[in-house]
């Protein structure tokens, strides 16, 4: 069977990667699943009842949910393989594309690099300044907050230490398939949490139309879209309002000469939209 385009989101916690895939959903000739690597879960199996049917028939295993830590071992136990597969379970219910997200920790760059030298792989790079990444993840973590819930009113600490040893290790993800994109002439694009996904609902679905379109994907259909399940959580403009002890944090990035990077995305700001 050809391969259908496939499309992998490469990006880190808290860069907008739900609301751009709810938003990818709409098309509905595509398959967009979410966190196929999580430990617990094959995120995405739910939403496309078809596919999981074909995926449990082709890996001989009665799936019954996506929160399935055995079906979730068994799928990162050989990651490219598993990948093949339920690319091929939405290509023959009909899928014209195919779309996941990859985080840090999902799987090895080795095992990424193998997964983008298939045919039809395409590359969404999505960025967020690194800053109101790293507290929106913290405020997560510690609130428990993932999803929908209005932080705007906490207020955590962070230190500089915490942040850059966090951003450092993102550094390198980005980096290290930015550059083995580019060195295997795999088609790539880079979109900004800021530019392209903080953003009214119906500007997301066109730049979605857009890439699609720019990535061979025939004439996207667009289905009504109704509200968005996914909220902004916290709506302060500035990272230094968003912690209890944001002047200090300030200081301290100016003091360190750090601030700008602090304040800029993954990749870099003359990287976008290039």
């Amino acid at each position: 069977m050809k391969r259908i385009p496939e499309l992998i989101v490469v990006s880190t916690e808290r860069s907008g990667t739900n609301f751009f895939g709810s938003c990818l959903r709409r098309f509905d000739q595509g398959v967009t699943f979410f966190e196929v690597f999580a430990q617990d879960a094959v995120y995405g199996l739910e939403a496309y009842p078809q596919v999981a049917k074909r995926f449990g028939e082709l890996i001989s295993y009665n799936i019954q949910r996506e929160t399935d830590p055995a079906l979730a071992r068994l799928v990162n136990a050989e990651p490219v393989k598993h990948l093949k597969l339920l690319h091929q379970s939405a290509a023959e219910r009909g899928a014209q594309f195919f779309c996941y997200k990859l985080f840090p920790g999902h799987l090895h760059p080795s095992k990424v690099k193998l997964a983008m030298a298939e045919d039809e792989v395409r590359v969404i790079f999505l960025v967020r300044r690194r800053l109101d990444c790293f507290i929106s993840f913290q405020k997560a973590l510690q609130l428990e907050a993932w999803q929908s819930s209005d932080t705007t009113a906490e207020k955590i600490a962070i230190t500089t230490k915490q942040f850059m040893e966090w951003a450092q290790s993102r550094d390198q993800w980005f980096n290290n398939l930015y550059r083995h994109t580019l060195e295997a002439g795999v088609p790539r694009q880079i979109l900004s949490y800021d530019l392209d996904i903080d953003r009214p609902q119906a500007a997301v679905l066109a730049k979605c139309d857009f890439v699609l379109k720019s990535f061979g994907v025939e004439a996207p259909r667009l289905t009504v879209a109704g509200p968005s399940e996914f909220k902004k959580q916290d709506k302060a403009d500035s990272p230094f309002a968003k912690i209890s002890n944001g002047s200090e944090v300030e200081e301290a990035f100016r003091a360190a000469d750090l601030l700008d990077y602090a304040l800029s995305p993954f990749l870099g700001n003359d990287r976008i939209g290039g």
